[in-house]
């Protein structure tokens, strides 16, 4: 075996296990020690203790200067700001979307992508009320069964709908869609209405409305929702709310070079 060829495996090996200590960090454990990563990956403390220097020194990883605990660096908020920016001004464009449709909703709103299998929040901008749903920036929840979650998996290829029901679908709550063909029909209904409604499948108290979001080719990168307390949710705001919710995704559609026929906002 050649010297190269041996570098280039230990490189790599390196870079997994670099890989697997990031992974560990979320927002339930934001701070690890050695000996906890070590037993956690089952390395051991001087390997773990390497390549968390390593991570440190390239500013993917920071030690709390008290207790020498190890947090994640600003360098991987920064590559997760660049991972967001798909080139077509989603993100940045999304909040004067989001101020639009708190100011007609009176809700709060938020802007989703979809990740994986998982609907990603990128932006938000609270409602007014004292009483609202609490929701964070970063924040990951099933797509299945939400409603920026549901106006995004609409648009998916079949191959993705097909990993979903593979993965299984969980049942948070009585009103969770957990039969395959059921979940297609409801996709297809979003489709065809253009927008998606969720009422209690994720939390059992709260409520959704969200709207694809397209770019200059007619492809759907992301979502605009807002999400309701049940209790404001009657049957009699539902049109009123599609109403706004479709009238800032298009809105925001078209800022993006979207310059396709747009459904009508009655």
């Amino acid at each position: 075996m050649s010297k190269n060829v041996a570098y280039s495996r230990t490189y790599a090996t390196s870079l997994l296990k670099g890989l697997k200590i990031l992974s560990l960090f979320s927002r339930q454990h934001r701070e690890w020690g050695i000996t906890e990563l070590s037993l956690n990956l089952g390395l051991a403390k001087s390997t773990v203790s390497r390549i968390a220097h390593t991570l440190e020194a390239e500013g993917l990883l920071r030690r709390e200067v008290r207790t020498g605990r190890f947090q994640l660096g600003i360098r991987l908020w920064e590559l997760g700001c660049v991972a967001l920016d798909d080139g077509k001004g989603f993100q940045e464009k999304a909040r004067s979307s989001l101020d639009e449709l708190v100011a007609s909703s009176h809700e709060s709103a938020q802007a989703g992508i979809l990740d994986g299998l998982e609907i990603v929040y990128v932006d938000k901008v609270d409602a007014p009320q004292s009483l609202r749903p609490y929701t964070s920036l970063g924040a990951r929840f099933p797509a299945y069964c939400t409603a920026t979650g549901r106006a995004l998996l609409a648009y998916q290829q079949d191959s993705v709908i097909k990993k979903i029901i593979k993965k299984g679908l969980r049942r948070y709550t009585e009103r969770t869609i957990v039969d395959g063909n059921e979940l297609r029909e409801e996709l297809a209904r979003v489709r065809a209405q253009g927008y998606a409604i969720n009422r209690g499948e994720w939390r059992e108290d709260i409520g959704g409305i969200a709207a694809p979001v397209r770019d200059r080719t007619g492809a759907v990168i992301g979502a605009l929702g807002v999400t309701i307390p049940l209790s404001r949710f009657p049957e009699s705001a539902v049109s009123p709310m599609v109403k706004s919710v479709r009238r800032a995704a298009e809105n925001l559609s078209r800022q993006l070079g979207y310059l396709g026929e747009q459904r009508s906002s009655a």
